[in-house]
């Protein structure tokens, strides 16, 4: 072998150790941003499991009470309502009217579903409506006579 071949040799040899321990510096380098990422995953598995046991002991009952007290469901009934708080809502949902927020692109403005209406204590009751574009709130206060549902508008809040 010549001396120049050596040389080309060993520069080949240098090179390729070069790239070698690169490569090793890398995988270490990767090894530890792996290591790292899963130390964040147990973490976040571990405060994802606090907060489902924080939630199963939460009470079975909510937290918010909705619904009307049997006194004055009683007080409804008297008045001509027979289930007073499926009444109000059927009725409610009856009378698109009361919303304030005009559809858009086509839609119809109304309260879709009966569980989208809390029917308060003291003649008040909460509603969602949508279009299926836009949706809001809306606070109003009823009153019953005779059978007869009368509804007023109290404040809406478009979301």
């Amino acid at each position: 072998m010549h001396k120049s071949e050596r040389y080309v040799w060993l520069v080949l040899v240098l090179v390729l150790s070069f790239f070698l321990y690169k490569m090793r510096s890398d995988m270490e380098d990767l090894s530890l941003w792996v290591d790292a990422q899963t130390e964040q995953i147990e973490e976040i598995n571990s405060l994802l499991d606090q907060a489902e046991n924080l939630i199963q002991e939460l009470p079975e009952e909510k937290m918010v009470r909705s619904g009307l007290p049997d006194w004055e469901k009683r007080m409804l009934m008297s008045n001509g309502l027979e289930d007073p708080e499926d009444d109000l809502k059927s009725d409610l949902m009856r009378k698109p009217e009361l919303i304030p927020v005009s559809p858009v692109l086509g839609g119809t403005m109304q309260i879709y579903s009966k569980d989208d209406i809390n029917i308060l204590p003291g003649g008040w009751a909460y509603a969602i409506f949508e279009d299926g574009h836009i949706n809001g709130g809306m606070i109003l206060s009823y009153t019953v006579e005779d059978g007869s549902i009368s509804w007023s508008l109290i404040s809406h809040k478009q979301f």
